[in-house]
C-alpha cells in the first residue's frame, strides 16, 4: 500500500487503504499493529497517512516484463533495463532505458553469477 500510494502522490492522484488481517496469522497481525499504535484496526488510512511527504520520489525498474515497463533484456553481454523515475514536488515523470555493459560488473566478468545468453 505505501509504495503505491507514493506513486500516486507522485502522479498527483489519492488513495485510502484500510488493513484487512486474515487467516490463521490474523491475531498476530492485529497485536503488531497495537504495538505500532494502531490502535483501530478498521482506520481508513489517506495518502497523507501512508506517505507524510510532500517531497516523494518514487522508482521501480522492471524486472519481468509488464504493461508498464519492460523487463531485463539480455543480448550478448550486455542486459538493457527500463525504469520510471517520478518527483511529485515538479511533477516530473522519467523513463530510464539504461544499457548495462556486463563485462565491467565484477559479479559479471569475474563469473559469480552466470546467465544463459540465447
Amino acid at each position: 500500500g505505501v509504495i503505491s500510494a507514493a506513486a500516486l502522490k507522485c502522479l498527483g492522484g489519492d488513495f485510502q487503504a484500510r488493513l484487512t488481517p486474515e487467516g490463521p496469522e490474523a491475531a498476530e497481525e492485529i497485536r503488531r499493529c497495537k504495538e505500532m499504535g494502531i490502535e483501530d484496526i478498521n482506520t481508513v488510512f489517506t495518502i497523507d497517512d501512508l506517505v507524510k511527504s510532500e517531497d516523494v520520489i518514487f522508482v521501480a525498474t522492471g524486472i519481468t516484463g509488464s504493461f508498464l515497463l519492460k523487463g531485463v533484456r539480455y543480448h550478448k553481454r550486455r542486459a538493457t533495463t527500463d525504469t520510471l523515475v517520478m518527483r511529485s514536488l515538479s511533477g516530473t515523470i522519467r523513463r530510464i532505458i539504461a544499457e548495462h555493459h556486463l563485462d565491467k560488473k565484477p559479479l559479471f566478468r569475474d563469473n559469480r553469477i552466470k546467465l544463459r545468453m540465447d
